[in-house]
């Protein structure tokens, strides 16, 4: 597909949030229990135009190296304020400018990810298109973490099997 040249956008606005989502039932694997996801979201704002960003590392840091509360903490103290009102011309030019940041990936992304959302409205485009995807549709799995017993776990197996899912996903840990 042909590349859209658009003049470098202007970040005007950062806004993060720490959040805390209730799950139905916990999420256990083997690093442990979950009853809520905590992740960090991030609206950028270019102009008169917003958009969405998320980033999911969860409340401790067992499942990487980074936790919620201080991927926001980075994300708001360093990484936010080295691109708040600065035009940014590509995700590289966004990416570089992150670059004297060491690691924190999951700090990096909720910012690339609201900037590539406001990219796609500002010009117009489908994410999909602006990060050369040559299709809008993709076959997901689903996922099951540790359960109390075999049998549920099956009969769960059995529902995503009957859904079509392609692909399962089990986590597990020692001694289940």
């Amino acid at each position: 597909s042909e590349l859209v040249q658009v003049s470098p956008m202007r970040i005007d606005r950062i806004d993060l949030f720490h959040v805390a989502m209730p799950l139905i039932s916990p999420w256990r694997t083997a690093y442990g229990e979950d009853a809520v996801v905590e992740s960090v979201l991030c609206r950028m704002t270019s102009g008169s135009v917003d958009a969405w960003g998320e980033s999911c590392p969860l409340a401790a840091p067992c499942y990487s190296p980074e936790h919620a509360g201080g991927v926001y903490d980075t994300a708001a103290r360093w990484m936010a304020p080295r691109i708040l009102g600065q035009e940014i011309a590509s995700g590289d030019d966004l990416q570089q400018r992150l670059a004297i940041f060491k690691g924190n990936p999951f700090g990096k992304a909720v910012l690339d990810c609201a900037w590539w959302n406001l990219h796609s409205k500002l010009t117009g485009r489908p994410l999909h298109e602006l990060l050369g995807a040559t299709r809008d549709v993709v076959p997901v799995g689903d996922d099951f973490g540790v359960l109390d017993t075999v049998d549920e776990l099956l009969g769960k197996i059995a529902g995503a099997v009957e859904a079509n899912f392609p692909r399962i996903k089990l986590k597990y840990r020692p001694g289940w």
